[in-house]
């Protein structure tokens, strides 16, 4: 080793270029190097931007999805309750000669449109849940467009016989008298159809029919209603457990949809939980190997 430091103290111009050789290999290992450092961290950073993109992508598909199913359902529950109330004015007043009917089935088919909607978009306890709304809707809708004019009319003739006014115009008596014999027939046929007994709702049926034939005031559609609803065994409180059962099976709806939006306890909408990316696991493996 002294022979060799000698031997350059005597080739001082050999040495001077050796050490300018060393200094250019170190320079050219010290960037390559650094260039492979800064390779892996661009990889790293580019990974990390990739997975940034993809939960933001995430959150966002999440977030329009409840949205979605926010809006549909509350859309749904609209509509079925515009349903119900277009149907309660047939029981109220004559609707007959109107357009009444036809907005009652235009609005049922919204409702109808918004269910398909329901099924692409919620789970399947909301789709359940608003398919049994949907069949109460609908024959909600049914039982008012068919025994919904009878039942007005039947209603009206008996409170006009209740009221029972002192008069002495011979048209207003006829009426009356009218009035009294339709409703009297029309008791005896609910009585047979509650019974069971087809004998008697068949001769029931026939002196109902002649009844109300007699009464001038009365039109085609509701002397037909009426003889349908009286021949259907407690037609008139069948509406009244139908309405309830509406409002029943609209809260199960309304708690099922919390649950799906997890708004009962104002709980926000979470993004599922993302995968650990390779880099990640090596960059906490390199971690724990320095600690």
């Amino acid at each position: 080793m002294g022979g060799l430091w000698k031997y350059f103290e005597e080739h001082d111009a050999i040495f001077t270029a050796l050490v300018a050789v060393l200094a250019i290999v170190g320079s050219y290992l010290a960037g390559v190097r650094g260039a492979k450092i800064q390779a892996n961290g661009g990889r790293d950073q580019a990974a990390a931007a990739r997975e940034a993109a993809q939960i933001t992508a995430e959150a966002q598909h999440v977030a329009a999805l409840w949205s979605l199913r926010h809006l549909k359902t509350a859309e749904f529950m609209q509509q079925c309750r515009e349903v119900r109330s277009l149907t309660r004015p047939f029981y109220a007043e004559d609707m007959s000669g109107g357009s009444a009917e036809s907005l009652l089935r235009g609005a049922y088919k919204e409702a109808a449109r918004q269910l398909a909607e329901i099924e692409l978009l919620a789970p399947e306890p909301v789709v359940a849940a608003a398919k049994r709304l949907d069949a109460l809707v609908a024959r909600a809708l049914q039982h008012a467009i068919h025994l919904g004019p009878g039942l007005y009319k039947y209603n009206s003739m008996r409170w006009e016989l209740d009221l029972g006014l002192a008069t002495d115009d011979t048209a207003i008596i006829e009426q009356r008298n009218q009035y009294r014999h339709a409703v009297e027939a029309l008791d005896a046929l609910a009585e047979a159809s509650d019974a069971g007994d087809e004998v008697r709702k068949s001769a029931a049926r026939l002196a109902a029919t002649r009844a109300c034939l007699e009464v001038r005031d009365m039109t085609f559609d509701q002397h037909t209603s009426l003889l349908r609803a009286f021949a259907t065994p407690s037609a008139e409180r069948a509406w009244y457990t139908l309405d309830q059962e509406l409002s029943d099976e609209m809260g199960i709806l309304v708690i099922t949809a919390r649950e799906m939006l997890k708004s009962g306890g104002d709980v926000p909408p979470t993004v599922p939980e993302q995968r650990q990316r390779w880099w990640r696991r090596n960059s906490v493996a390199s971690t724990a190997g320095s600690a």
